[in-house]
């Protein structure tokens, strides 16, 4: 990858007095006598004032001049190269704390999400047992008998549309694609950060609205929180 430089040099004169410009008369007097000859023989007017001449940088001479050296350039490229040097040191600074904050921040992740994991049997067992009871509440008053199985298997249908290990499973394919990308020295990887986490808010949405239980919400809450602050600081990251 090559990077290119830009230099904009602003000269501050330090000095009491400034510094003096020459004129170069032979040569303002060889551009008199030349327009002088062409005004006569072509019959033109000439109005020529002090803002014309300094127009013409050949006419003057400027201290400046004496920076347009080799021995100047290469102290101008010494110093922009110590320059460059010290904003890699920075960036390089810079990328260790994002990947040092990212890593905290995936693992905060890890933690919230395996106690969802842990939790959510449990929940859907007590979802279960619930669903189960108000169907045969609502069905004993219209229904000499009650169809168990058929009960049993439209509760395991309903289930199956709640299960969230299928999220699990893709969230933490998410997370391990976030440690891959974030471990990567010699490419830009801010729009794929910012596309994986996009995906991660996506599951996680999901998961907080198939998994409906207060118990839980302080673990969605801390893995939202977490995904916010990643996007935030992926902006950062080329």
């Amino acid at each position: 990858m090559y990077l290119t430089i830009y230099i904009t040099l602003f000269m501050i004169n330090k000095k009491e007095k400034l510094p003096e410009v020459l004129l170069k008369e032979d040569l303002l007097k060889q551009y008199f006598d030349f327009i002088n000859e062409v005004s006569k023989k072509y019959a033109i007017k000439t109005n020529i004032t002090i803002s014309d001449i300094f127009n013409f940088e050949k006419l003057y001479q400027s201290p400046i001049e004496e920076y347009d050296s080799e021995e100047f350039l290469e102290l101008v490229l010494e110093l922009v190269k110590k320059a460059v040097n010290k904003l890699i040191e920075v960036r390089q600074k810079e990328g260790e704390d994002l990947e040092e904050f990212f890593i905290k921040s995936i693992n905060q992740i890890e933690v919230s999400l395996s106690a969802i994991e842990l939790s959510f049997p449990d929940y859907l067992q007590e979802l279960k047992m619930k669903t189960k009871s108000n169907i045969e509440e609502i069905l004993k008053n219209y229904l000499k008998k009650i169809d168990e199985e058929r009960i049993i298997s439209e509760i395991k249908y309903l289930c199956e549309k709640l299960d969230i290990t299928e999220e699990i499973v893709r969230f933490r394919s998410h997370l391990n694609k976030f440690r891959e990308l974030i471990s990567i020295k010699d490419k830009p990887i801010g729009f794929s950060l910012i596309f994986v986490i996009q995906e991660m808010q996506r599951e996680i949405s999901t998961i907080s609205a198939k998994y409906n239980n207060i118990s839980v919400f302080p673990e969605i809450l801390k893995i939202k929180e977490e995904i916010e602050k990643c996007k935030e600081q992926a902006l950062n990251v080329e």
